[in-house]
């Protein structure tokens, strides 16, 4: 598999992601995600590179608002309902919000093998390219 495109591109790998949304509990972009299985992506504008890439059977849309719920909270929360929260509470304590999520539904993506192998890859990649 050739990475010919950017990890922030709407086309990395060949899958078809969605615009960069505002990762804000109240933003009514994440209105637009998808409620099939998919990928997602997340980066903040303090660091290079994704700060998280993660998969879903279920709603895309629902594991991303599951994602942040807490995020913003005063007290960091518990890895329940998204384990990948409280690293997300502490990026936002320390540098305030700025997060973005994009996210992806490919037919593959609704058989769990496949979606956590493309997951994998996913994450073997962008370590490869920005270590």
């Amino acid at each position: 598999m050739v990475n010919e495109s950017g990890i922030y591109d709407l086309d990395w790998l060949g899958f078809d992601w969605s615009p960069w949304l505002s990762l804000d509990l109240g933003s009514e972009e994440l209105g637009a995600l998808s409620t099939d299985a998919g990928l997602y992506r997340v980066r903040h504008e303090t660091y290079d590179g994704l700060i998280y890439i993660g998969e879903t059977g279920r709603s895309l849309r629902g594991r991303i608002r599951s994602l942040i719920r807490g995020v913003f909270d005063d007290e960091m929360p518990f890895s329940d309902p998204h384990t990948a929260s409280p690293s997300l509470w502490a990026i936002a304590d320390r540098y305030g919000s700025g997060f973005e999520v994009s996210g992806t539904t490919p037919p593959e993506a609704q058989n769990k093998q496949q979606r956590k192998a493309t997951e994998d890859a996913l994450i073997a990649l962008h370590r490869r390219e920005t270590e």
